[in-house]
């Protein structure tokens, strides 16, 4: 290591997408995945700064789509972003991952490419992808081609049918997909708004990982486009999540309502909140799921014996001694503060 010059991580996409280094994008098919890969390719050709984008990168991108046409589908996306053209190529020919890679080199030797996007992996991968083994021996020489090239490589591939599994293992084939990317990136629908959709990071190898980013699709004639709506706290793993009920949302509005209520006057030690949240009926599950939903601090004060003390984010950290009677929820929606 003696002999090794350090180097600092290069990034397309800062904290999202690194250079010389496979990405995972994931999702649900008909979300707008492929919708997004076209705005990347718009500000990858332009030099147009993505969000938390603080330094812009410009260079030729490389599609392979096996899925979509590229004349009635793709290159329409692409105006709708404001893509330069001449610096996207399309390959929709067939490439077989890795027996051809020596071809996808040689696309690369010929333009300025800095970002591949593989459209899905499954159309392109030759070996069983559903084994570890083989998936290794399929992805590590793209991750050394990307590496040589200080390309950044975009894998988007479609969710498993599981349910009760995480983020990291909800992508479809083997957990060797991820495990190979440095970075993964997940597309889900708002569980706020089911016309919006969120990107989150569900895998942060070389960066802190960045807040989720809010966006929505809208149409441009017969296409579409993504517009960008901010950052937001949903994070990957509530994105996959099983979509919850009316009675479960109730249920944590009804919790949210009790903590701002709670709260209102200062902070207060977790285990006062949750003798009180059950006499409210409400599940301690329940409650710390509203504590995340609304950003409440938890802080260990001297002389609290280790106790967490809750509070209100932008309030003050002293705890109350005491709290008078809490509102019946049904008061304070009906005419009361919550």
């Amino acid at each position: 290591m003696s002999h090794i010059e350090r180097k600092p991580i290069q990034w397309l996409w800062d904290g999202r997408i690194p250079l010389g280094k496979l990405t995972i994008l994931d999702g649900e098919p008909g979300l707008g995945k492929s919708t997004l890969v076209c705005e990347l390719a718009a500000c990858i050709s332009t030099g147009r700064l993505l969000p938390g984008q603080t330094v812009p990168l410009i260079g030729d991108v490389l599609l392979l789509n096996a899925e979509d046409a590229a004349d009635d589908t793709i290159k329409p996306r692409l105006e709708a972003a404001g893509a330069d053209l001449a610096r996207v190529h399309v390959h929709t020919g067939l490439l077989k991952i890795p027996n051809d890679l020596h071809k996808l080199e040689e696309i690369v030797n010929a333009y300025p490419i800095r970002l591949i996007v593989i459209d899905p992996l499954m159309a392109y991968l030759a070996r069983n992808s559903h084994k570890d083994q083989d998936v290794r021996q399929a992805l590590t020489p793209l991750a050394q081609l990307a590496q040589r090239h200080n390309i950044a490589v975009l894998i988007v591939r479609h969710l498993n049918k599981r349910t009760d599994a995480s983020a990291l293992h909800r992508g479809g084939g083997s957990i060797g997909i991820i495990g190979a990317a440095r970075s993964g990136l997940l597309l889900g629908v708002d569980p706020d708004d089911p016309q919006k959709r969120i990107l989150a990071v569900s895998k942060s190898n070389l960066a802190k990982t960045p807040n989720s980013l809010r966006l929505a699709l809208c149409s441009v004639g017969d296409t579409a486009k993504i517009e960008w709506l901010g950052e937001c706290n949903q994070d990957a793993d509530q994105l996959v999540g099983p979509r919850e009920s009316e009675e479960t949302r109730s249920a944590l509005a009804d919790a949210g309502d009790f903590l701002r209520q709670a709260l209102s006057d200062g902070a207060l030690q977790q285990s006062k909140l949750l003798e009180l949240a059950n006499a409210e009926g409400i599940k301690p599950g329940t409650l710390k799921r509203a504590k995340r939903q609304l950003a409440i601090a938890s802080i260990k004060l001297p002389g609290q014996r280790g106790e967490w003390t809750w509070a209100l984010p932008g309030s003050t950290a002293s705890p109350v001694a005491s709290l008078a009677p809490v509102a019946p929820l049904t008061q304070a929606r009906d005419g009361g503060t919550p």
